[in-house]
């Protein structure tokens, strides 16, 4: 929420609902269903949602806005309806074949003194076929093929109080238009999987698609949950990815070692811009889209060092730049660092009380973040030591489950480049404790 100067008179009460405040209320109705006849299986699923939100806050004047009449700031009701309808198909035992189809639609309506997402409705229905052919006990290929249909309508919003403009004369600034959009895609993806003794292979090409949403499109006010400025471009063209992902691995009971490649080129990457304007305190950014390239790995190399301790080192990175655009030649914003991981996990003998129990160590190495999209800063790497350790028991007819944790261990002062809080200089929490209990029945 906006921090502002208050006029209320907190009395410092804990048990106080005082302002600013949000509730966020979600209901969700599903309905799964199957049946099979023969080799012919079908699944149904349907779904309706309601997610009603408030955000409450002081009522002030500020910039041209007057006194608001109450304290809701922002109201968002949500309605969304699904249908997912899937048919699938053994064909000779060799083809295991599905066809399907989805239908969904969102209807979203504001309330509020304060604007940032203007209502909207979206219907999309989308169809595909996917075929998993056994070639033989090792070897599998895998292809499928998509089309989508979506409409979205955002609503028009003009701003309840009037801004002035030349001389004596004033206008209800109008902050979203009303906007009709309409998005036809057809991707396709396709993979091989091979499996020996010892070695797995996977590699998949592909094209995906994503349809630029309502407050990437209309947007146009202050988010404060994230600290920022947010502004829509009702000219944005879908986001198009083609992908080439291979997998490889290597297990031999004692040692298991996962490699994770992948490339992504996309000809329109939708993406948040900061600028270095500021609007109420806050920093402005603005939806637009560029050329980006984006490949990297992830890596894990697992030993199992006796039949009560394993050891395990994960890392991964990611490389990105944009090849067009105002900013041409950088990475994307909020781009991780690279990363690794050392962990060691001990799950002691059955005699002990309880049943799956298990005590682990995690040393957390986090590398120094230099490639920023201006005005970002850069971010320092860090280093943080983490523990947990858990515990089942049988009581009755139930089952008790204990987790305990701890992070940062060492207390260590540090920020996270893809956190929102590293745009307000806060870092991430240090040292830290928590218990989880569990009851199955």
């Amino acid at each position: 929420m906006e921090v502002r100067l208050s006029d209320i008179d907190y009395d410092k009460s804990a048990r106080d609902i005082d302002l600013p405040f949000h509730s966020v209320n979600h209901l969700k109705i599903v309905n799964s269903s199957a049946w099979q006849l023969g080799r012919f299986r079908l699944e149904g699923n349907f779904s309706y949602q309601n997610n009603l939100r408030k955000e409450q806050a002081e009522a002030v004047s500020h910039g041209y806005m007057p006194m608001p009449p109450n304290s809701l700031e922002r109201k968002f009701n949500k309605n969304t309806y699904t249908a997912n309808i899937l048919l699938k198909y053994l064909l000779a035992g060799k083809h295991n074949v599905n066809v399907g189809i989805n239908a969904e639609h969102q209807n979203n309506k504001r309330d509020g003194w304060g604007f940032v997402i203007p209502d909207f409705n979206s219907t999309s229905l989308g169809g595909f076929i996917y075929d998993r052919y056994h070639i033989s006990d090792d070897l599998i290929f895998s292809a499928g093929m998509r089309f989508d249909h979506i409409n979205t309508h955002i609503r028009s919003y003009n701003d309840w109080y009037k801004t002035p403009v030349g001389k004596g004369d004033s206008i209800y600034k109008e902050r979203s238009a009303d906007l009709m959009r309409t998005f036809n895609s057809l991707t396709w993806s396709a993979g091989i999987n091979y499996n020996t003794d010892q070695w797995n292979f996977k590699a998949n090409i592909g094209k995906s698609f994503r349809t630029p949403v309502a407050k990437e499109l209309g947007s146009d006010g202050v988010n404060y949950h994230i600290f920022r400025y947010e502004k829509g471009e009702p000219d944005l063209s879908p986001e198009e990815s083609y992908q080439l992902d291979l997998g490889i691995n290597w297990n031999n009971g004692l040692l298991d070692i996962q490699l994770d490649p992948y490339f992504n080129y996309f000809p329109n990457y939708i993406y948040l811009n900061p600028t270095a304007g500021y609007y109420e305190g806050l920093q402005m950014y603005y939806y637009t889209q560029s050329k980006v390239i984006r490949y990297g790995f992830e890596a894990a190399l697992n030993i199992r060092l006796s039949e009560n301790l394993q050891a395990d080192l994960k890392g991964e990175y990611l490389y990105a730049e944009q090849l067009s655009g105002e900013k041409k030649g950088y990475t994307l914003p909020f781009s991780p660092p690279w990363s690794a991981n050392i962990g060691f996990r001990y799950m002691p003998k059955a005699k002990w009380a309880g049943t799956d129990g298990f005590i682990s160590v995690n040393y957390k190495i986090n590398g120094d973040q230099d490639e920023i999209v201006p005005p970002e800063n850069k971010t320092k790497g860090y280093q943080t030591l983490n523990m947990s350790a858990g515990r089942s028991f049988s009581w009755q007819q139930y089952s008790i489950k204990i987790n305990m944790q701890g992070q940062n261990l060492f207390n260590k002062r540090y920020y996270d480049h893809t956190s929102y809080y590293r745009l307000i200089d806060v870092p991430e929490p240090g040292r830290n404790f928590s218990v989880m209990i569990g009851l199955e029945f």
